[in-house]
């Protein structure tokens, strides 16, 4: 299996070649080694400057005739990362106890990803000894991106919940802009939650949809398909003697049929080490770690 740097040599081979033409995704996943699906996600981001999209996975190639070998290298090396944060947190957790264990699942697949987010369990150390009456209502109210709410019927009649909710219906919000993200466990009517206000039925939509929903709300979907379209390239997904690579819970498998092998990685661990551009620098120098 050709390592990354061949494969992104025979990419810039291929491009410098047809600089002015019109190529296909297709046909420069031939020439490098990535699947189609790769290259239209570099022709998205990395080589949005490169490649000027000119249909359905088709593109007019430019910028190649003074661009050097070392140039593109390191912008293939060059990760996406989202926008620095303008809140602490990118997502408060309002919930009523009884919900927890749902609750519970949500949290560890934002978790892997990677997301900011206020959970009381997290926070133990953080609230000891304050008086959480100010110090929720500062949560709720000014410190996340977003509330994401867990609407039931015990969180309609409990204490805390109620304060929570208070806290996040008086945040200051612009016109046009939402804060409240509301998760429906079941139909009970919440005070001040509007009934027009669009939710996300649970019953209809499974924890790691709901997951995949708040991350395209947060802008972290193209980071998250940059990461998959990497693995998919270092790995050979799709190939004869490539891996099988996939999503299980907070982990991500690795196996190799032909070897017997397989593996565990942690989710968290490994989108860290793409974002710091550590998992490039071991993809390119054909270092890889269990």
């Amino acid at each position: 299996m050709p390592s990354q740097w061949e494969r992104t040599r025979r990419a810039y081979d291929f491009l410098r070649q047809h600089q002015g033409q019109i190529v296909s995704d297709k046909q420069i996943a031939d020439a490098a080694g990535w699947s189609p699906v790769s290259v239209r996600t570099y022709a998205a981001k990395k080589w949005s400057d490169l490649l000027v999209r000119q249909g359905a996975g088709t593109y007019r190639v430019q910028g190649f005739a003074d661009l050097s070998w070392e140039a593109f290298r390191e912008l293939q090396t060059q990760t996406t990362r989202p926008p620095a944060p303008s809140f602490e947190y990118e997502l408060a957790l309002s919930f009523a106890g009884e919900d927890r264990a749902y609750v519970e699942t949500i949290a560890a697949l934002l978790q892997a990803y990677g997301v900011r987010f206020f959970f009381d369990e997290n926070e133990q150390a953080a609230l000891w000894g304050k008086e959480l009456t100010e110090e929720l209502d500062d949560v709720y109210r000014n410190r996340a991106r977003y509330c994401l709410m867990f609407v039931s019927a015990a969180y309609a009649n409990k204490a805390w919940p109620t304060q929570e909710r208070r806290s996040a219906l008086a945040r200051p919000v612009e016109e046009g802009e939402e804060y409240i993200l509301a998760i429906r466990l079941d139909d009970s009517t919440v005070p001040g939650l509007r009934p027009s206000v669009a939710y996300i039925d649970s019953n209809s939509t499974s924890p790691e949809e709901i997951a995949r929903l708040v991350l395209k709300k947060l802008g972290l979907d193209d980071e998250i398909k940059d990461f998959w379209a990497f693995l998919s390239d270092i790995f050979g997904v799709g190939e004869p003697d490539g891996y099988l690579v996939e999503q299980a819970g907070d982990v991500v498998k690795f196996e190799l049929p032909r070897e017997d092998f397989t593996a565990e990685v942690p989710l968290a661990v490994l989108l860290a080490a793409h974002r710091t551009g550590y998992l490039d620098w071991m993809a390119y120098s054909s270092i890889w770690v269990w």
